[in-house]
């Protein structure tokens, strides 16, 4: 056997300096989910801001209903599991059911859908608690899972 191949054989296949450029690039990477998370709530917070004084409005202007119901049934809104987990994340901290549910608008959430089935709620919660992606830190209060692939578990 030619010495060249016992040399690459015994060449270690991944290095130390490999995995930990891996585990850098997964920090950063990481971090820039979570500004864009951040990013993406205060900007539903707008919108849901705005959503209102356009409901105010509307007496004035009826096609304002319309086009407000259009933009609450629009297919780009996140399912109702990624807005509660998003809306975790973003804020970092312990949040209670009533907390998350008054802020999900806020993720890009339509109330409107909240209203029409409310025990899907209930139900989204307790599969990302069975999921891991969220952990119930007290009764009733919940808590973002960090650390965790949840694009998948979602």
């Amino acid at each position: 056997m030619p010495e060249e191949l016992l040399e690459d054989t015994r060449k270690p296949l991944l290095t130390y300096e490999q995995i930990d450029g891996w585990k850098a690039e997964y920090v950063k990477l990481s971090d820039q989910i979570a500004e864009k998370r951040r990013e993406i709530h205060k900007l539903g917070h707008l919108l849901g801001q705005i959503e209102g004084y356009l409901t105010i409005a509307v007496p004035f202007a009826p096609e304002l209903k319309k086009w407000i119901s259009e933009q609450n049934d629009s297919s780009h809104q996140m399912p109702l599991t990624e807005a509660i987990a998003a809306l975790l994340e973003a804020t970092g901290h312990e949040m209670s059911r009533d907390d998350i549910r008054s802020n999900l608008p806020s993720m890009g959430y339509s109330e409107s859908k909240l209203a029409a089935s409310p025990n899907y709620y209930y139900t989204a919660l307790r599969r990302l608690v069975e999921r891991g992606v969220i952990s119930e830190s007290s009764p009733g209060a919940y808590v973002f899972v960090p650390n965790k692939d949840t694009a998948k578990e979602r």
